[in-house]
């Protein structure tokens, strides 16, 4: 990753570099959206270890509801970044601008 002024360059290295920078994006954001997905699932349990010290028991329906709700955010992380046009170019351009001690020219 390589920081610019208007966004974030990913340096496409080993198979980036061969597939493109289309690849290098969407394996970034599914790896981003599965590590939030564990970690939300990891305090979830911690909830429901919580609650069932103060209950004894829990009901199907929000053990459920709340593995749903733990999915949202990491599907909205998923989706949202496709939603709009990505101009790999002129980040590209201004990160070789920006940063001229990497050897960025293709």
């Amino acid at each position: 990753m390589l920081a610019t002024t208007s966004g974030t360059a990913l340096l496409p290295v080993g198979p980036c570099h061969l597939f493109g920078p289309m690849t290098c994006f969407v394996t970034s954001n599914v790896i981003m959206a599965l590590t939030m997905h564990a970690e939300l699932l990891i305090v979830y349990t911690m909830f429901c270890r919580y609650r069932m010290l103060q209950c004894t028991e829990m009901r199907t329906q929000n053990v459920v509801l709340g593995y749903v709700m733990m999915a949202i955010l990491p599907t909205i992380l998923l989706i949202l970044p496709h939603t709009g046009s990505l101009r790999f170019d002129l980040v590209m351009e201004q990160a070789i601008r920006e940063h001229p001690e990497h050897n960025l020219e293709k």
